[in-house]
């Protein structure tokens, strides 16, 4: 079993923002223009190898709507493989998307 140490830079937590789109357009919503770019893989895969590295455990996925980038699945599973206790804060829209559903009950589906 995986055990964090405690961290030397005194914090056990972070928020990581995917991106800044999100799939509503509500009136009050602080993100502007939503654009959906986010970080390229190479660098979301050195990031969450830094926050391993600091010894986060507890890594909230945000955004915009963290369900809808186009890497979130890839992010999660990472996250989780490095030993991260996830949170996803999500306006729920998009758990009906099979992968979505999958990366986060663990499941795989199976197709004939």
């Amino acid at each position: 079993m995986f055990v964090c140490q405690p961290s030397a830079y005194g914090f056990g937590r972070a928020s990581y923002g995917l991106n800044l789109g999100c799939n509503y357009d509500c009136e009050h919503c602080y993100l502007g223009l939503k654009r959906f770019e986010g970080l390229d893989w190479p660098e979301r895969e050195r990031l969450l190898h830094i926050l391993r590295d600091a010894n986060v455990l507890w890594l909230q996925l945000t955004g915009g709507e963290p369900t809808i980038d186009r890497l979130f699945p890839e992010v999660y599973e990472l996250a989780w493989d490095l030993g991260t206790l996830i949170t996803v804060s999500s306006n729920g829209s998009h758990p009906h998307n099979p992968r979505i559903l999958e990366t986060l009950t663990g499941e795989r589906s199976v197709t004939a």
